[in-house]
């Protein structure tokens, strides 16, 4: 969840700051169109006084031209980067057609034709603002004081210029021609129409951008009070001379010019806006920005710190095991002749260091009770380490059985000790006997010889006696 929660408010701030890097590339965009507004506007009127007969105008329709072909290279540069994403470049390319023709042709139109022609390119210009500010989100925009501005100088403040340059264009062709009874109603209807406009929409709508930005307001608002007092006085020109009628001494350079003024100080006030928006935008972002890495450095630190942990809990851990295994290999092959650190940290590699500690321990007290069976020493004394020391006991037991059995075998031995001893005093007398018997037989023996000698002395006397009678007998 909080992964989840992280990417997602990451995502949001990503996206506001990438809305306002479109309004500020929708701005940037805006700033040439409004410069070739003012100069198309401005050939506007020029042209209708030129075809009204007042030939002074055309060095001033020249040189609007001129304006007009640079601020045009000014838009195709916007239009080359912006154009495609803000859906205005071909639009943009058919605008620059049409002019082209209405400025070949323009000698041959009459002072009503250029101005619908004029005024349906203005038209057509303004569209394309619209447009252009609607792509970029400029119209979306999320914070007031920025909002506000935008509809300030993006929609209300350009549509203000055209109100004033078709006063300017009518009542200079009028002034030209000498007649304002034609015109009348229509500069009836656009003094009204700028006056409620002025009113309505461009006092209200900048006040409310001075409301939520005082920095804007110590910026501009001598631009807009300026702006004020000269679209009066063009109002006012308007109102007392031309609908009047009179136009006594009032050259069509002079209204012109008038008109001019206020128009231009229209431009003034959308350009300062347009740079203050720009302004806000880069503090916006940079705002965006900062709470982003902020909040990616919150997330981060705790996830460094835990690296951090990780790798010396792992390095640590590593050395530990590794001594622990070099240990147990040790113990592994009998080597009992190991040290282990231990503290009295409760770490788990520290217990599993104190429980090795223990095994060994363990390990050479069995050792040392095998030495001392070893030696024929039956007494020694295995000490459990619990009731399931399974090793222990079996130590225990064997060392008691080496016990019976050595004590089985000592009874066993003294027992033919004694039948030994036996076994010698019967030997003893056996000998005797036989000495007895020897010195018997030798006795016998002795006599049997004397008979034997005592039998042949009496062969001898039998045979001489049988010679004797023999004798006798022959």
């Amino acid at each position: 969840p909080v992964v989840v929660f992280s990417y997602s408010l990451f995502s949001t701030i990503g996206e506001d700051i990438a809305v306002a890097a479109n309004e500020k590339a929708g701005n940037a965009f805006l700033q040439p169109t409004f410069a070739l507004l003012q100069h198309v506007q401005q050939h506007r009127g020029a042209s209708s006084a030129m075809l009204a007969g007042n030939r002074s105008f055309q060095d001033d329709v020249q040189q609007k031209q001129q304006a007009i072909a640079e601020d045009i290279q000014a838009v195709d540069r916007m239009n080359k980067q912006y154009g495609k994403r803000y859906g205005v470049h071909d639009e943009w390319q058919r605008w620059k057609q049409d002019w082209q023709a209405l400025r070949s042709n323009l000698l041959q139109l009459s002072p009503q034709q250029s101005f619908e022609q004029h005024t349906a390119l203005i038209e057509r210009l303004l569209g394309l603002q619209q447009t252009i500010a609607d792509a970029s989100q400029m119209t979306l925009d999320p914070e007031q004081e920025s909002y506000y501005a935008m509809y300030a100088f993006a929609l209300v403040l350009p549509a203000t210029t055209e109100h004033l340059g078709r006063a300017r264009a009518v009542g200079t062709a009028a002034i030209a021609a000498g007649d304002t009874s034609k015109t009348r109603d229509k500069l009836i209807a656009l003094s009204s129409l700028i006056y409620h406009h002025n009113q309505e929409e461009v006092v209200p709508g900048i006040e409310k951008v001075f409301q939520v930005n005082r920095a804007m307001r110590s910026q501009i608002e001598g631009t807009f009070k300026e702006s004020c007092a000269k679209v009066d006085a063009f109002i006012n020109m308007l109102n007392t001379r031309l609908i009047n009628g009179d136009l006594a001494g009032l050259t069509a350079q002079q209204y012109f010019d008038t008109a001019t003024q206020a128009i231009d100080s229209q431009f003034v006030l959308i350009g300062q806006m347009s740079r203050a928006f720009d302004r806000l935008m880069d503090a916006r972002i940079r705002r965006l920005t900062f709470k982003r890495n902020m909040m990616l450095s919150a997330a981060l630190v705790p996830f460094l710190v835990a690296a951090w942990l990780y790798g010396g809990f792992y390095l640590s851990v590593r050395r530990r095991v590794h001594q622990i295994a070099q240990i147990s290999q040790k113990l592994s092959v009998g080597n009992l002749q190991v040290d282990i650190a231990t503290t009295d940290s409760k770490e788990e590699m520290n217990q599993i260091s104190r429980s090795l500690a223990g095994v060994l321990q363990y390990m050479r007290q069995l050792a040392d009770a095998s030495q001392h069976i070893a030696r024929g020493d039956l007494t020694v004394q295995i000490p459990l380490q619990s009731e399931q020391d399974m090793l222990g006991t079996s130590f225990a037991e064997m060392a008691r059985s080496l016990r019976r059995i050595v004590g089985q075998l000592r009874t066993e031995a003294n027992q033919l000790l004694a039948s030994a001893h036996q076994m010698g005093t019967a030997a003893q007398q056996s000998t005797q006997a036989s000495s007895d018997v020897a010195r018997g037989s030798e006795q016998l023996a002795q006599q049997a010889g004397e008979a034997a000698q005592a039998m042949d002395s009496l062969d001898r006397a039998i045979r001489s006696v049988q010679q004797s009678s023999q004798t006798q007998r022959e």
